[in-house]
């Protein structure tokens, strides 16, 4: 268990520790499939991260409210400090050698509502690749996972997907959904008071490996 502690604790290091720019930007882009096929256009979105904040969106589908979200800035799909490893294992991620972290959730993040069981992370270099997890209902189960990727000094999701199966009298109930997050750009900004009021030049573009 110690082992797995620390294997654990290198795994999500970046995650913890790192603190975001004043200015995160993003290219959000959902596909669904199921009773309906969804596949929206790509919207940029920009991030106020001292507050928390969506502060703008620009794109065919970029009518939604501005304010909190559930984008990968605004909320933590995944929080490494609500979670302690009761395990470890070798396995394969997406084409990567890789070590699972079956893990449970600490006392004090029982708000957090990305429900994780298993955390993977690089066998070679430690590096976060990813976190997935899954919760039933009455009628209905749900598998979901989300995938990081590092963007020069920062680990940020690249995609989510939720599928969704029915069970019982909802036993024909089909869903899938994702979101890419892709683009990264990183900004200091000039403030006044508590929120962004200028954005000054990128010093920096990371976009999807």
């Amino acid at each position: 268990m110690l082992g797995a502690a620390a294997d654990y604790d290198a795994a999500v290091k970046a995650l913890r520790t790192q603190t975001l720019p004043a200015v995160v930007e993003y290219t959000e882009q959902a596909h669904a499939s199921g009773l309906k096929r969804i596949n929206d256009a790509p919207i940029r979105v920009v991030v106020d991260t001292r507050n928390n904040r969506i502060v703008s969106k620009t794109g065919p589908q970029s009518n939604d409210s501005l304010g909190d979200d559930d984008g990968p800035v605004t909320r933590r799909l995944f929080n490494p400090v609500c979670y302690r490893p009761t395990g470890e294992r070798t396995t394969n991620w997406n084409g990567h050698s890789a070590i699972a972290f079956a893990v449970e959730k600490t006392g004090g993040c029982k708000n957090q509502e990305f429900d994780v069981g298993t955390v993977y992370s690089d066998a070679a270099t430690n590096e976060l690749l990813g976190a997935d997890g899954s919760e039933s209902d009455e009628g209905i189960s749900i598998d979901y996972s989300v995938e990081y990727a590092r963007f020069n000094a920062y680990v940020m999701p690249v995609r989510i997907w939720a599928h969704a199966k029915g069970h019982g009298w909802l036993f024909w109930a089909r869903e899938r959904a994702e979101i890419r997050y892709s683009d990264y750009v990183f900004r200091p900004a000039r403030r006044q008071g508590s929120a962004v009021t200028s954005v000054t030049p990128a010093n920096g573009t990371y976009r999807t490996p």
